[in-house]
C-alpha cells in the first residue's frame, strides 16, 4: 500500500502538495546537497563582495563547490576519436600504437588538422615519421584531408605521364606509345640522375586524375611528403551501395558503363534461380558457398559489413554469371552483363592487390616500380574512363571515386 504525506503551508493556510518520498533517506540526502551547495554559492558571493573578512575557514567547501560546478557545466562528450601510429614494411615486423585518443563534445575538421599538426612533429621529434594518413569516410576526416592537400597527382607521379614534348638537345620529337611497355633494355640502363625512377608504363593526360590533390608537406620534416589515402574497404561498400540503389524508380543514380546497366539486382535475379538459392536443397552442396541472400538484399547491419560488399563484386559473382545467366526471367544474352563482369572482375582484382592475396597471385609491394602499382593505376584508369564517358548519375558518387 503507497503512503502519501501532504505538504501544509502555514502561511498560506491550504495544502500546497503532497508526495510519497518525503521521508525518503535517498530524497533526504539529495535535499540537503542542494542546501549546502546552496549556501556555499552564498558564501562564495560574500567572500566577493567582502574581501578583508575572508578567513580561510570556508576555503575548502568553496574549492569543493566550484570543482563540482564545473563539472556540471562541462558538456559530456559523444564522439570518440583516436589516432593510430602504422608501420608498413616486409622487412621487420609491423609496429601499431595508439598515439592519441579524445572524447569530445563535437568534431570538425579544424579540430583534427589542428591535433594532426601537432600530433605529426611530436612523432618526428621521437623518430617516427608520418608520410601517409588514412582516414574513414566520415565528413570531417575527408574535409580535413582536402583542405591539407597542396600537392596533386600530377606533381608526385608525373614521369608516369607520357611526353610529347620535343628534345630539346635533339629535333626529334619525343612520342611515347600511350600505356606502352618499355623494353628490358630501355630498363637496365643506368639512369644518369640517380633520383630518376624508370617507368614500364606511360599514360596519356585524359586516362588519369593528375588534377586530384594528394599530398602536403610535412609540418616540422623538409623534403617529407605525406600522402592522403583513401579506405579501401570503405569504398568498396560504398560502390556496392552505388549498385543496390541502381536503377531503382525512388533513386536518380543508375550506373551505367558502356551502353549497359551496372546493377545489383541483376545479380540477385540469376542466384534466387540457382540451385543455391533452392531452399529443399540446402542439404547438398552449394555450387557457390560465398553467395547467399544477405549478400543481394541488404539491410542496415548488412551494409556494414565488408566482406558482404566484397562478394558482391567479386570473382564469384562472375562465375555465376557465365554459369546460369540463361536462368534469367528476361532471358538476356551473356552480353547484357558485359559491363558488370567488367566492374566486378576489375574491382575484385584491386581489391584482392590491397589484401596481398598470395592465393590469387598477388604479393606484397616492394618498390615503385612493382607490377601491382600498374596494375592499381590501370584500375584508376578504368574508373577514369567510366566517368568521362557518362553522366555525373551514372557513375560513382565524386567522393567514391577520390576514395
Amino acid at each position: 500500500m503507497d503512503v502519501y504525506y501532504a505538504a501544509f503551508c502555514p502561511h498560506r493556510q491550504a495544502y500546497v502538495g503532497f508526495s510519497h518520498d518525503a521521508f525518503d533517506k535517498d530524497v533526504i540526502v539529495e535535499e540537503f546537497k542542494k542546501i549546502s551547495m546552496k549556501a556555499a554559492e552564498n558564501a562564495i558571493n560574500e567572500d566577493e563582495d567582502n574581501p578583508e573578512d575572508d578567513d580561510g575557514d570556508d576555503v575548502l567547501v568553496t574549492t569543493q563547490s566550484r570543482n563540482k560546478a564545473d563539472s556540471e557545466s562541462i558538456a559530456l562528450g559523444k564522439h570518440y576519436f583516436v589516432f593510430i601510429f602504422q608501420s608498413c614494411t616486409n622487412k621487420r615486423p609491423n609496429m601499431c600504437f595508439i598515439s592519441a585518443r579524445y572524447c569530445v563534445f563535437k568534431l570538425s575538421h579544424q579540430w583534427i588538422r589542428r591535433q594532426l599538426e601537432l600530433l605529426e612533429p611530436a612523432l618526428a621529434f621521437y623518430g617516427f615519421i608520418v608520410n601517409a594518413e588514412a582516414f574513414d569516410g566520415a565528413s570531417e576526416n575527408r574535409s580535413c584531408a582536402m583542405n591539407r592537400c597542396t600537392m596533386t597527382f600530377n606533381d608526385l607521379c608525373g614521369h608516369w605521364l607520357l611526353k610529347t614534348d620535343c628534345d630539346n638537345d635533339t629535333d626529334e620529337c619525343v612520342e611515347e606509345d600511350s600505356v606502352g611497355i618499355l623494353d628490358d633494355a630501355d630498363l637496365t640502363e643506368s639512369c644518369e640522375n640517380e633520383n630518376e625512377v624508370v617507368v614500364k608504363q606511360h599514360y596519356e593526360i585524359d586516362v588519369l586524375p593528375w588534377y586530384l590533390p594528394i599530398a602536403f608537406k610535412h609540418p616540422s620534416l623538409d623534403g617529407v611528403n605525406i600522402i592522403v589515402t583513401g579506405d579501401g574497404p570503405h569504398a568498396l561498400k560504398k560502390m556496392r551501395n552505388a549498385m543496390e540503389l541502381s536503377g531503382k524508380e525512388d533513386k536518380k543514380r543508375d550506373l551505367t558503363l558502356n551502353g549497359l546497366p551496372v546493377q545489383l539486382r541483376m545479380a540477385y535475379d540469376i542466384w534466387k534461380r540457382t540451385p543455391d538459392a533452392d531452399p529443399n536443397l540446402r542439404a547438398q552442396i552449394m555450387l557457390f558457398p560465398k553467395l547467399t541472400r544477405e549478400v543481394f538484399l541488404l539491410n542496415s547491419k548488412s551494409r556494414m559489413r565488408t566482406p558482404l560488399a566484397a562478394r558482391a563484386q567479386g570473382n564469384s559473382v562472375v562465375k555465376m554469371i557465365l554459369k546460369y545467366h540463361d536462368l534469367n526471367n528476361k532471358r538476356a544474352s551473356i552480353d547484357s552483363y558485359a559491363s558488370f563482369i567488367l566492374h566486378c572482375s576489375m574491382t575484385d582484382k584491386w581489391f584482392d592487390i590491397l589484401n596481398a592475396k598470395t592465393e590469387k597471385g598477388c604479393d606484397v609491394i616492394t618498390s615503385a616500380n612493382h607490377r601491382h602499382i600498374y596494375e592499381l593505376l590501370d584500375y584508376v584508369n578504368f574508373l577514369t574512363q567510366w566517368k568521362n564517358q557518362v553522366e555525373p548519375y551514372q557513375f560513382f558518387p565524386v567522393t567514391t571515386y577520390q576514395d
